[in-house]
């Protein structure tokens, strides 16, 4: 009963919630123990092509490459482009995230930082 529940709310969640704090949720639950449910906010046309194991395996890569997850220091929004701007260990970097028309991720992408003036972008600190 809980379970269905759970799947009757979750479509009424995800509409209150704007893109920069689902970004922000994807981004997170990435490195947690939360993946499935940054997994259920990916558009269908991503996760027809990449499941969830090929998610967590890509992960482990970028794990080795970047080292473990700190957070997300600063979100920048730029022509409907969302920008988290992640710490790792190793490095720190953007993931650049796009949406469709229903607030589901239709691209990901780890890109170099890039710095915002704060007079032209929705520049929203989340430290």
């Amino acid at each position: 009963m809980k379970i269905i529940l759970m799947f009757l709310l979750f479509p009424i969640f995800c509409l209150t919630q704007n893109k920069k704090d689902i970004g922000k949720d994807f981004v997170e639950g990435l490195y947690s123990e939360k993946i499935e449910k940054s997994y259920s906010y990916l558009d269908s046309s991503i996760t027809a092509k990449f499941s969830l194991e090929q998610l967590k395996a890509t992960l482990a890569d970028v794990g080795n490459q970047f080292g473990n997850f700190k957070g997300v220091i600063e979100v920048n929004n730029e022509n409907n482009i969302y920008y988290y701007y992640c710490d790792f260990e190793k490095t720190k970097i953007d993931m650049m995230i796009t949406f469709n028309d229903v607030n589901k991720i239709a691209g990901f992408y780890y890109v170099p930082h890039k710095s915002f003036d704060t007079d032209n972008t929705q520049n929203k600190n989340t430290k």
